[in-house]
């Protein structure tokens, strides 16, 4: 399907340009088999729509008539199909790209069939405002490098609309904006909760200066989702601390959800340090069943056991009911949460606690009742980052001039793991595992800075 995406047209010369489009044209007919599988999905369709459309702006002053005659007349039989396989059963960022494509390819042609593919696209994309965003801005599916798709998406169908349609996507970009900001690193790109990527998206900065032409869009020092479920912290010193205590998934779209309820991840000194697990691949085996599983996160889990039912690339049956409550106390951030995710197989109910700043914090966990199942709490490093033992239950983790200490009551393991930055992409690194003994039902861990004192 990324092939079909035809993405890679951007960095080609005319010549080239012309020669795989048309290419592309004589190879995938319509109705071969198997072509709504891949060349005909709608998803892919409606990328590659934009992108040949796009491409036709900048290039046309340069291409031969006749090319640009075929062309065009692919694109509007694509339209035509992408019309009658609208993603409306998918729905969610999926059915943004349609809209998209509709509303961006009705601005290449004339006449009463472009005006109906605008109007049609017109009134998803309303629905799609309506309901594709969450109370707080944020966009449903709860994964920030979808948020950011989501967002550039709506930024790029603002370019093509009248006045009328701009102000309702400028007033739902607004937050929707703030909070690709409030979800950045200090290295400048986005949080991984969920199914996400690095670059997955245009970057934070690119969304920003599409929005007002500038690009200063500020982070706040503290920021709340409570409808997303998540929270954060970070300070000058280019520490950040953000959390994931919400559903693992929209109820209604669960395909990118994780097992990732209650997570964290934290940058010191401008650098990633305790990352997310990522995501590799969106093919059922065991790679996308490993990036799932709460083991895989920064979080407290059961041997045995998960926060949902995850099954195939993108299913999920039951998962964990989760309740938070967030407070500020001077410059402290305490958000406490609570799921009953490991409940439905006769497992404990999990309650994590997160107290203090971005350079200093302390997480308690507890379990409601002793387990017979192997309780763990996971931290996954970055590639760069060292991890020393101090003394029993103690590490300190180094990457460059940031250099932090966490400490527990239990020993820490440090195992060979992998992290996936990006789609394709695996790096080895190392995580961090304490195990509790059979016999404890609450453990706390705490978090500082070289400069920081234990909370």
């Amino acid at each position: 399907m990324n092939l079909h995406y035809m993405e890679f047209l951007e960095s080609v010369d005319d010549t080239s340009f012309v020669a795989l489009i048309d290419s592309w044209i004589v190879a995938n007919p319509v109705y071969r088999r198997g072509s709504d599988a891949d060349a005909w999905n709608a998803y892919a369709l409606s990328i590659r729509v934009v992108v040949w459309c796009q491409q036709l702006s900048v290039r046309r002053d340069r291409l031969p008539c006749d090319f640009c005659a075929r062309l065009l007349d692919s694109l509007a039989h694509q339209i035509r199909y992408l019309l009658r396989h609208l993603e409306r059963d998918i729905g969610g960022n999926h059915l943004v790209k349609n809209i998209k494509a509709l509303l961006i390819a009705a601005c290449h042609f004339d006449g009463t069939e472009p005006a109906r593919w605008s109007k049609r696209g017109l009134v998803l994309l309303r629905q799609a405002l309506r309901d594709q965003f969450l109370s707080d801005g944020m966009h449903f599916e709860l994964s920030p490098s979808y948020h950011c798709q989501v967002v550039a998406d709506l930024l790029e169908i603002r370019a093509v609309v009248g006045p009328a349609v701009q102000s309702e996507i400028t007033e739902l970009l607004e937050p929707a904006v703030r909070i690709v900001a409030n979800l950045t690193h200090p290295d400048g790109l986005v949080a991984q909760f969920s199914d996400a990527g690095l670059h997955m998206a245009y970057s934070p900065a690119e969304l920003a200066c599409a929005f007002d032409g500038n690009g200063r869009i500020e982070p706040h020092d503290r920021f709340t989702l409570p409808s997303a479920g998540y929270f954060g912290c970070r300070d000058d010193a280019g520490n950040a601390l953000m959390i994931d205590a919400g559903r693992i998934a929209a109820d209604n779209l669960p395909a990118h959800g994780h097992g990732d309820i209650f997570s964290f991840e934290w940058s010191v000194a401008g650098r990633r340090m305790i990352v997310d697990q990522g995501v590799y691949e969106y093919i059922d085996g065991e790679r996308r069943r490993t990036s799932r599983t709460a083991a895989s996160h920064n979080t407290l889990s059961i041997a045995g056991m998960d926060q949902g039912e995850f099954f195939g690339a993108f299913r999920l049956g039951r998962r964990a009911a989760v309740e938070t409550e967030y407070r500020y106390e001077e410059d402290r951030v305490i958000v406490t949460g609570t799921h009953d995710g490991y409940v439905r197989y006769r497992g404990p109910k999990v309650v994590r606690r997160f107290n203090g700043t971005a350079r200093s914090f302390r997480i308690d966990d507890q379990i409601d009742h002793l387990s017979t199942a192997h309780v763990r709490t996971s931290l996954l490093l970055a590639p760069e980052v060292s991890a020393d033992p101090i003394s029993a239950g103690k590490v300190r983790i180094t990457c460059g001039r940031a250099t932090a200490v966490i400490a527990g009551p239990f020993e820490f393991d440090i195992e060979p793991a992998v992290w996936w930055p990006d789609m394709g992409i695996e790096i080895p690194t190392k995580r961090l595992v304490m195990a509790w003994p059979r016999d404890v039902v609450a453990a706390s861990l705490t978090f500082a800075t070289q400069d920081g004192p234990i909370q």
